[in-house]
């Protein structure tokens, strides 16, 4: 996934803050899960068809800006 992608992913399965609308601050477990959830789609589907994508090497940091 590009950059925005993830955010994208973030934001549309309700794991990130929308600015344009009013919402609780997301807690680290919530960011966690989001992140996991994330990481899992990213994982490939069918090692066969996949040529080595999605197989290994993934990270994902979360950052918190005050």
């Amino acid at each position: 996934m590009t950059s925005q992608v993830a955010i994208s992913f973030m934001h549309s399965n309700g794991y990130g803050n929308n600015f344009a609308v009013e919402q609780k601050k997301r807690t680290l477990q919530d960011l966690a899960k989001g992140i996991e959830a994330m990481l899992d789609e990213c994982c490939a589907k069918d090692l066969s068809t996949s040529q080595g994508l999605g197989c290994d090497n993934m990270t994902a940091i979360i950052v918190e800006i005050k």
